[in-house]
């Protein structure tokens, strides 16, 4: 009996095709997951005003729902204007007054929205009503859905 070399890589090649899922209506399913988060951030009193500012950077992948920035102000917040601007895939609520100890709006991704490894910017400026400001600084959050 003689074998046949190519008959046998034939072969082989279609039990390996077969195997790791190359036959007819082989499907890949690939899932990713929404991944989101703030990297580096800085609070700053501005001198010899009632203006704060907090910038940010952030990192996004979103799926079908988006995400969403919130800012959450202390109990010495009321009547805080805010002002808003984000790069990137966002829709941006501008010109906000929060009330206290609220977790506002500030901006929503868009649904499959991405940014770069490198991350996008931001700034959010709060002005107070009176020049003493925030007691205590508020916090910023993204979720991603």
């Amino acid at each position: 009996m003689v074998v046949d070399p190519v008959r046998i890589l034939l072969a082989c090649t279609i039990l390996a095709g077969a195997a790791f899922g190359q036959g007819q209506g082989a499907s890949l399913f690939l899932s990713i997951r929404p991944q989101c988060g703030i990297v580096e951030s800085s609070y700053t009193r501005l001198p010899e005003t009632a203006e704060t500012v907090v910038r940010f950077r952030y990192v996004a992948r979103t799926g079908a729902q988006g995400g969403k920035f919130h800012l959450l102000t202390g109990l010495d917040a009321s009547g805080v204007q805010v002002r808003t601007n984000i790069d990137g895939p966002v829709k941006i609520f501008d010109g906000l007054t929060v009330n206290p100890n609220t977790n506002t709006l500030l901006a929503e991704i868009h649904p499959n929205g991405r940014t770069p490894k490198s991350g996008h910017t931001g700034e959010i400026r709060l002005v107070w009503p009176n020049p003493g400001g925030a007691a205590s600084p508020p916090r910023l959050s993204l979720t991603c859905d």
